[in-house]
C-alpha cells in the first residue's frame, strides 16, 4: 500500500465511494416499488415461511434494527394475504342456564353475529309486548276465573264446613294478624267476646263459666286443632296445585308464540350449537316473570339473561384481520370483565360485561405487538406463552396488580387460530433467548432484518425507485442527478461500507424531507447534491453538541493531545462516543512507561474497573505478543503500565490495542513517536491488525482537532487494511487528503505501524539470530535483554549479602 512514495498512504479515491450522477440507471415516472422490501429478501422468505405454517409454536420474532422497514414489510405481506383468507367467524357470549357462572361462546359466519344479536333483542323485546295481551285477553282471563272458582271454592268450602263444626263445639274459627302472616285460631266465644282457651281457668274464676263446660272446651279445641292443622295443609295443597295449574295455563297460552318465535331463529342461523342454546332459552322464556312492577324492575334488570354480548364483529372485515396492538397491556391483549353495580350498589358480574383483547380481535389473522412493549407489564409475557402453547384463551375479570382472578365468572375458552409476530431488536431478542427457554417452543420463526444490502446496478436502481416513490407520496420536489447520487452515497455510509448501502430507510426518508425543506428556503425549484449537503451538515449541527464541546475542549487545552512533533511512549487513540443517535470520534492520548519489573504489563483502566471485557481482553493481548516475540531467549524483567490518559468514564473494545502496543513498544526502546497521527486497530498475539468498528467517525474526530489547530502536512490517521472497504469519510476529509493536508494509512501488521510512527525500519528476525541492527525490534529486544541481566545483577547481590 504505497501511494506518491509515502508507504501505506491511501490515495483520495479509496476514502470514499462516489457515483458518477451522470451514470445513474433510469427509473421511469410510472416505476413501481416492487413488493419485496429493499435488500430484506431473506427476511421475507422466512416471514411468509412462518405465516404459512399452521403447527403450533411458529409464531414469529422480527428482529432487526429500527428503519429497516420492519413494520412496513409486515404490513404489506399481511395485507397482501389477507384478501386471500376468509373472514374470520364472530365471536359471542350469551347466558348459560344450566350454570349461570359459565356463560357459553357462540361462534357465527362474519356479520352474522350482530344480526342474531339484534334478532334475539327484537323478539325479546316483542314477547315483552305481546304475551301481557295475551294474559289480558279473554280467553285466558275465563281459563284463569274457571281454575280460580274452582279452587278457590274447594278452599272456602273446607273452611266454611271446619268453621260450622267448631260452632258447634261452642269454639270460632278467627283469623289473626303475627307480623306481616295471617294465620286462622280457634278462640272462645263468651257473651260476644272472643277469648283464648289459655285464658278459660280466668272465665271459670269469675263465675262466667262453669268448670265442666271449661274442661269439654278444651277436649274439643285440642281435637279441633288437629284438623285446622290438617285444614291448613289441605288448602296450601290446593293452593300449590292452583299454581301449577295456572302455570301450565299461563305456559300453555304463551308457548306457541315463543316456540314461533325460537323455531323463526333456528330456521334463520343454522348451527348446532345455537339451536342447543336457543331450545335453553325458550325454557328460560317460559319460566321468566313476564308482569313485574316498576320497583322490582328497578333492582333486577329482566330479561338480561336473553341477549348476546357480540365480543368479536367481523361484519365489516374483508379477508383474515390484521391487529397490530400498540399498547399490549394484559387486559388489552387477553381481555376481561368489567366489574359493574346494581341500583341498591351490589358488585355484579355477568356474561354482558365480557371484552375480548387484541388475541381474540385477530382470531384468524395475525397479532403484531413490539417486543419490548409487551415486557414493560409484568405478566403479559408469562401469560401470552401459556395461552399461545395451550392454543386457548380464558377471559376473566383478573386484577394484575394483585395478581388474582376477582370475579367470579369463568367464560367458555376460546380456542384460537391465530398468528403472533413479535417486533424487537437483536439485543432484546438475544436477552430473552438467553433467560427464558420457552422463547424458541413458542416462537420457532425468527425473521432477521439487515441492516445493509450489496451495492450493485440492480439494487441502486431499488434505492432510486424508493426515493421517487417517497418523493411523489410526500410531494417532495424531484431531484436532481447529483442530488440522488449524494443520497446513495449517504447511504453507503450509513450501510459502513463502500460496497453495500443501508436498508434503515426511515433515514433515508429523512434526508429527503429536510433536502427539500432546504431547496425550498433557497427559493429552487429541484433538490440537488448542495440542498442534501446542506442536509447533512445541519444534522450534524443539531446533534453535535457533545463533540463540539470536546472540540472545546481540545482548543483550550482542557484535554491534552499533541498533533505536531515527536514524543516516547505516546500515541494518539481513538475512540467513538455515541449518543442516541450520534456517534462522533474521540482521540485520547495513551501513554506507556516502563521499567524493571516482573514482565507484568499494567493497564491503569483494567486497575480502576473503567474498562470493560473487550478492552481488557486487548489489553491481555498484548502481554502475549510481547512474550512471543521478546521471550523466548530471556526472561522479561520489565514492568509497565499504561493508561488512556482523562478518560473519567471508561472505555470497551478492543480497538486501542495497537495503539497501546505501539506506546510500549516505544517506551521500551525509547524511540519517538510522530504525534501528528493517530491510531485505531485490534492487534491480536502475532502482531497482525485486525478490523474495528466506528471508523469513519474516528478519523473525523481527529481530523476536526487537527484542523481546528492548522493542518502540519504530518497529520494522519492510521487503520487496520482490513477496514479500507468501510471508508466513506466526509467529502471535507477527502479534499484536505487531495490537498496533502491529512492523510490515511493502512497497516497489516504492527511492523509496517512500527515504521510508520517512529520513521525507523520495524525490522526482521535474521536466520543467523537477532533482528536486523538498529531496527524498532531490534532497539527493544537490546533493551529487554539489558533489564533482564540488570534484575540478574541484583539479585545475585542480593544473594551475596544475605
Amino acid at each position: 500500500m504505497k501511494s506518491g512514495g509515502i508507504p501505506y498512504r491511501l490515495s483520495p479515491e479509496r476514502l470514499r465511494w462516489s457515483i458518477d450522477p451522470t451514470k445513474l440507471p433510469a427509473v421511469g415516472e410510472k416505476t413501481r416499488l416492487p413488493l419485496e422490501i429493499i435488500g430484506q429478501d431473506r427476511a421475507l422468505d422466512a416471514l411468509r415461511m412462518g405465516l404459512d405454517i399452521k403447527q403450533a409454536g411458529y409464531h414469529i420474532f422480527v428482529t432487526g434494527t429500527e428503519g429497516t422497514g420492519r413494520t412496513t414489510m409486515i404490513r404489506r405481506i399481511l395485507e397482501e394475504r389477507k384478501t386471500d383468507s376468509p373472514s374470520p367467524s364472530d365471536l359471542c357470549y350469551v347466558f348459560n342456564f344450566e350454570a349461570a357462572d359459565h356463560p357459553l361462546l357462540l361462534t357465527f359466519p362474519a356479520g352474522k353475529g350482530r344480526d342474531f344479536a339484534r334478532r334475539m333483542d327484537s323478539m325479546v323485546g316483542s314477547l315483552r309486548r305481546h304475551i301481557p295481551e295475551l294474559f289480558r285477553g279473554e280467553d285466558y282471563q275465563k281459563r284463569v276465573g274457571r281454575l280460580e272458582r274452582h279452587y278457590r271454592g274447594a278452599q272456602s268450602d273446607a273452611v266454611r264446613d271446619f268453621a260450622e263444626e267448631a260452632r258447634q263445639c261452642g269454639l270460632s274459627l278467627v283469623e289473626t294478624q303475627t307480623g306481616p302472616y295471617v294465620r286462622p285460631e280457634l278462640q272462645v266465644v263468651i257473651e260476644d267476646e272472643a277469648w283464648e282457651i289459655t285464658e278459660l281457668g280466668i272465665l271459670v274464676e269469675e263465675g262466667k263459666l262453669d268448670q265442666e263446660t271449661a274442661t269439654a272446651l278444651e277436649a274439643s279445641h285440642l281435637k279441633l286443632s288437629d284438623e285446622l292443622k290438617e285444614l291448613v295443609r289441605s288448602n296450601a295443597r290446593l293452593e300449590e296445585t292452583f299454581l301449577e295449574e295456572l302455570e301450565r295455563v299461563m305456559k300453555s297460552v304463551i308457548h306457541p308464540l315463543i316456540h314461533d318465535s325460537i323455531e323463526m331463529l333456528k330456521t334463520r342461523f343454522d348451527n348446532v350449537d345455537v339451536d342447543k342454546w336457543l331450545d335453553t332459552v325458550e325454557e328460560g322464556l317460559l319460566e321468566e316473570s313476564w308482569i313485574r312492577d316498576e320497583e322490582e324492575e328497578e333492582l333486577v334488570e329482566p330479561f338480561y339473561r336473553f341477549g348476546v354480548n357480540v365480543v368479536v364483529d367481523n361484519s365489516r372485515l374483508e379477508g383474515a384481520p390484521v391487529i397490530i396492538e400498540s399498547t399490549p397491556t394484559f387486559h388489552n391483549l387477553f381481555g376481561t370483565i368489567d366489574q359493574r353495580h346494581l341500583p341498591n350498589g351490589a358488585a355484579f358480574f355477568d356474561y354482558r360485561r365480557i371484552k375480548t383483547g387484541a388475541l381474540a380481535r385477530a382470531q384468524g389473522g395475525t397479532l403484531v405487538i413490539m417486543a419490548q412493549d409487551l415486557l414493560e407489564e409484568g405478566m403479559v409475557w408469562p401469560t401470552l406463552k401459556r395461552v399461545l402453547r395451550n392454543r386457548e384463551l380464558q377471559i376473566q375479570a383478573y386484577d394484575v396488580g394483585n395478581r388474582m382472578v376477582v370475579g367470579p365468572l369463568k367464560p367458555e375458552p376460546i380456542k384460537l387460530d391465530v398468528k403472533v409476530i413479535l417486533v424487537g431488536d437483536t439485543n432484546l431478542y438475544l436477552t430473552l433467548l438467553q433467560g427464558d427457554p420457552d422463547l424458541q417452543r413458542v416462537f420457532k420463526m425468527k425473521v432477521d432484518f439487515a441492516t445493509d444490502m450489496r451495492r450493485d446496478r440492480n439494487n441502486i436502481r431499488r434505492y432510486l425507485s424508493f426515493m421517487n416513490k417517497v418523493r411523489k407520496q410526500d410531494e417532495l420536489l424531484p431531484l436532481t442527478s447529483d442530488g440522488s447520487a449524494t443520497i446513495l452515497e449517504y447511504g453507503a455510509r450509513l450501510a459502513g461500507r463502500q460496497d453495500r448501502l443501508s436498508t434503515r430507510f426511515s433515514k433515508i426518508v429523512e434526508i429527503l424531507i429536510e433536502s427539500d425543506y432546504f431547496a425550498r428556503q433557497a427559493g429552487s425549484a429541484e433538490v440537488s447534491m448542495l440542498h442534501v449537503d446542506k442536509a447533512l451538515d445541519e444534522r450534524v449541527r443539531r446533534f453535535g453538541r457533545t463533540e463540539e464541546n470536546f472540540l472545546k475542549m481540545f482548543r483550550e487545552g482542557t484535554i491534552l493531545l499533541s498533533t505536531t512533533g515527536m514524543a516516547v511512549g505516546q500515541v494518539n487513540g481513538l475512540f467513538v462516543m455515541e449518543q442516541w443517535d450520534y456517534a462522533f470520534g474521540q482521540p485520547m492520548r495513551i501513554t506507556a512507561s516502563s521499567s524493571l519489573g516482573d514482565g507484568d504489563i499494567i493497564s491503569i483502566e483494567r486497575e480502576t474497573e473503567l474498562s470493560g471485557s473487550s478492552f481488557d481482553k486487548g489489553h491481555m493481548i498484548l502481554t502475549g505478543f510481547i512474550r512471543q516475540r521478546f521471550g523466548q531467549d530471556k526472561p522479561l524483567s520489565l514492568h509497565t503500565s499504561v493508561s488512556c490518559e482523562q478518560n473519567y468514564v471508561g472505555v470497551d473494545g478492543d480497538s486501542a490495542s495497537a495503539a497501546e502496543l505501539f506506546a510500549i513498544l516505544s517506551s521500551i526502546s525509547r524511540l519517538p513517536i510522530k504525534q501528528g497521527l493517530a491510531v485505531t486497530g485490534s492487534v491480536n498475539q502475532y502482531g497482525e491488525i485486525q478490523a474495528v468498528g466506528g471508523v469513519n467517525a474516528k478519523i473525523e474526530g481527529f481530523y476536526h482537532v487537527c484542523r481546528d489547530r492548522g493542518f502540519k502536512g504530518e497529520n494522519g490517521v492510521v487503520i487496520p487494511a482490513a477496514n479500507v472497504r468501510d471508508l466513506m469519510l466526509n467529502k471535507d476529509i477527502v479534499q484536505s487528503c487531495r490537498d496533502g493536508q491529512f492523510n490515511v494509512f493502512a497497516i497489516k501488521t504492527i511492523d509496517q505501524g512500527l515504521h510508520l510512527l517512529t520513521g525507523c525500519p520495524a525490522g526482521q528476525w535474521r536466520t543467523a539470530g537477532g533482528w536486523t541492527s538498529g531496527s524498532v525490534n531490534d532497539l527493544v529486544d537490546r533493551r529487554l535483554a539489558e533489564m533482564a541481566i540488570t534484575m540478574k545483577q541484583f539479585g545475585d547481590r542480593g544473594d551475596s549479602l544475605r
